[in-house]
C-alpha cells in the first residue's frame, strides 16, 4: 500500500522545506525480509525499472525541455546499489545524505535543484519525498507544469517497486 504523506519530520529535507517550491512525499510499506530493508537498498529498487509510461514520458519530456537548457538524462539510466553505497551516483542520483535512516540525492542546474529522499519511519516503512527549489522563472513554471505528472509517476513508481519487492520476498519463502 502506498499513499501521499507529509515529509517525515526528522528527514534532512526538513530544514530545507522553508526555502523549497514544491514538496511532496508517498509512503508505503514493504515486506518483512531479511536481513531488513535499507534506505539506500530501497532507493535503489525505486529507481531500478520505472513503469513503461513513466520512461516513455520521460523521453517526451527530454526532448522538449532540453533546448530550453534543462538537463536530461538518457531514460533507462539506473542506479545499482553498488553506485549508491560507493558514492557514484550521478544525474538525479548525487548523493548529497546517506545516513542510517536516510539517504538524500540532490541534482543542481541552471532552473533548478531537486533532491530525493527515501526515509525509514520504522523496520518497514518508508518515504520517497521530493523537493524542488527553482532558481529561474522558467524552472518556476515548468516545475507549475509537472506537479500533477510527478504526483502520478512518484505514486506508479513506488507501486510498481512495492508489488516487485512482495513477488520477489514470497519466492523466497
Amino acid at each position: 500500500m502506498a499513499r501521499f504523506d507529509t515529509l517525515p519530520e526528522h528527514s534532512a529535507l526538513i530544514t530545507r522545506r522553508a526555502q523549497c517550491d514544491f514538496c511532496d512525499a508517498v509512503s508505503f510499506v514493504l515486506p518483512d525480509a531479511e536481513p531488513a530493508w535499507q534506505p539506500d537498498q530501497v532507493y535503489a529498487e525505486v529507481f531500478a525499472r520505472l513503469p513503461g509510461f513513466v520512461e516513455r514520458m520521460m523521453l517526451l519530456r527530454n526532448a522538449l525541455v532540453k533546448p530550453l537548457g534543462f538537463r536530461v538524462q538518457p531514460v533507462g539510466l539506473t542506479v545499482s546499489l553498488a553506485e549508491l553505497r560507493a558514492g557514484q551516483g550521478s544525474g538525479l542520483h548525487q548523493i548529497d545524505i546517506l545516513t542510517e535512516n536516510e539517504i538524500v540525492c540532490t541534482s543542481e542546474e541552471r532552473h533548478m535543484q531537486v533532491s530525493l529522499s527515501v526515509y525509514r519511519r520504522t523496520p518497514r516503512e518508508f518515504t520517497l519525498s521530493t523537493m524542488v527549489t527553482t532558481h529561474s522563472r522558467l524552472g518556476y513554471w515548468y516545475l507549475q507544469a509537472i506537479i500533477p505528472w510527478h504526483k502520478v509517476i512518484a505514486m506508479a513508481s513506488v507501486r510498481q517497486m512495492v508489488r516487485r519487492m512482495e513477488m520477489e520476498v514470497a519466492t523466497q519463502r
